[in-house]
This record gives C-alpha cells, structure tokens and sequence, in this order.
C-alpha cells in the first residue's frame, strides 16, 4: 500500500481495496493501447431522472466505472470496454483520488459500435 499524509486517506483506500474486492465485476477493454486488458471495478448505471417546470421529464443515465488508478494507466477517451456484456466507449477519466478514480462511459450500439445517447424525452 502507498505512503498516506494521514490516517483518513490510508483508511479511505483501504475501503475502496474492500470494495472492489467484493463489489467488483470484470471488465475487458476491447480497443486502444490496452485491449486485452481485464480489471476490476465497481459499475454504476443510475437512472438519472429530474423534473422540470411546464409538465417535461428528463431521464438519462450516466454509467461509470470505479477502478484503481493504477490499472488503467493507457486508457483514452474513446477506448471501449465491455462491462457485464455490453459494449461502453471511455467518455472521460476522473481525476486520481487516493488512488482510484471513476471511468464515465457512453454506451454503445455493440452491433455498429456507435454511441447510444440513452436518454428519454416526455413532454405531459
């Protein structure tokens, strides 16, 4: 484990070690400098939903990855990954934070490997 500044980071990583341990699902990435490549991480695909004066309902969700940091040194925005069986192109890598950070993912059509916005418009 690395050297900590403070008892609150060292404590903090080793609960994310915790929890990618038994959280985690394996995910391939299947293009890029690290195609081949299967790591660890916590996937989250929340429904996102708000709702907005005049009767219109916005959904979206915004799938993500948490993986350590390490692990995905070489991954690209545009990279593709496949998680639980379907197909995600890399949208932006947080920043390292204790040594992970979250992958935002667009997904993708895997039958043309073009992104599928995901969203849903209702207007009452």
């Amino acid at each position: 484990m690395a050297d900590f500044d403070n008892p609150f980071d060292a404590a903090v990583a080793m609960a994310d070690e915790v929890i990618l341990c038994h959280m985690g699902i394996t995910a391939v990435i299947t293009s890029g400098q690290l195609e081949g490549k299967t790591l660890r991480g916590v996937f989250d695909d929340p429904e996102k939903i708000s709702f907005v004066a005049g009767g219109v309902r916005f959904e979206d969700s915004s799938p993500s990855l948490f993986v350590k940091t390490a692990d995905i040194t070489g991954l690209r925005r545009l990279d593709t990954l496949e998680v639980g069986g379907d197909l995600f192109r890399v949208d932006r890598i947080t920043q390292d934070d204790g040594g992970c950070c979250y992958i935002r993912l667009q997904r993708c059509d895997s039958s043309r490997g073009d992104i599928s916005t995901g969203r849903y418009y209702e207007r009452s």
